[in-house]
């Protein structure tokens, strides 16, 4: 068994041995092996990192993270996001007291066969909470908010995945998901470059997306979804 475990001190790339039952830890900074190598294992963050921090611990990979995840950055690079980073800190006293990534699955009736879907969203929580149940938090979409300001919150990853049917309150089944490195890094880099675009701070007309400032339920969150993949035409 692999994973790659983030804290605030350093990134490691972790695997277990089964001679001394136990985890070994390995800085993933340190490796020569490109990044790449890693995307496919799943990824846990262990106590509070921001995403400013992610950003400052995998500069080295700057030049293949643009390349590998182009479509997520948009026009953008990772250094211009690490710079916006570096030009100031957060201030504002907001809602938002961490971010997660969520994952919204649905059963969609088509043709008499059930289609299964899964999505995934970076969203802000109005809780620094690191257990893996949000339906009680206040979940907000970051494009109202200053990257700069909830880039610096605590961010965690709900590995919880209950599946929905025709977008409805009721849970038909769930599961625990373990989100993989590579799709941890897309669905970050996603959300920063739409919020850039929209904060007006990257310049791009074009993009508009729906202006929200209260909490979001579970229908308005599989609409939020389904805004930002439309809107990832829009570059």
């Amino acid at each position: 068994m692999e994973k790659i475990i983030i804290k605030p001190e350093a990134a490691y790339y972790g695997f277990y041995e089964e001679e001394t039952d136990k985890w070994t830890e390995r800085d993933l900074i340190g490796s020569s092996l490109p990044i790449s190598w890693y995307t496919n294992l799943p990824v846990q963050i262990v106590g509070k990192v921001s995403i400013r921090r992610i950003f400052e611990l995998f500069e080295r990979y700057e030049d293949q993270l643009t390349f590998m995840y182009s479509k997520a950055l948009k026009t953008l690079t990772f250094r211009q996001v690490l710079t916006i980073l570096e030009s100031g800190e957060a201030e504002e006293d907001l809602p938002i007291k961490s971010v997660c990534l969520v994952w919204a699955g649905e059963l969609i009736e088509e043709d008499e066969e059930t289609c299964i879907t899964i999505n995934n969203a970076l969203v802000g929580l109005d809780t620094e909470d690191d257990s893996e149940d949000t339906e009680e938090d206040g979940i907000y979409q970051l494009t109202n908010f200053d990257f700069i300001e909830w880039a610096s919150v605590p961010i965690y990853i709900d590995n919880v995945l209950d599946f929905v049917k025709d977008r409805g309150e009721n849970v038909m089944f769930g599961g625990v998901y373990h989100c993989k490195f590579g799709d941890f890094l897309e669905c970050i880099l996603s959300e920063i470059s739409l919020n850039l675009f929209v904060s007006g701070q990257v310049s791009n007309p074009e993009v508009v997306v729906t202006q929200r400032s209260n909490p979001m339920n579970i229908i308005e969150l599989f609409k939020y979804l389904d805004e930002l993949e439309n809107r990832s035409t829009d570059f």
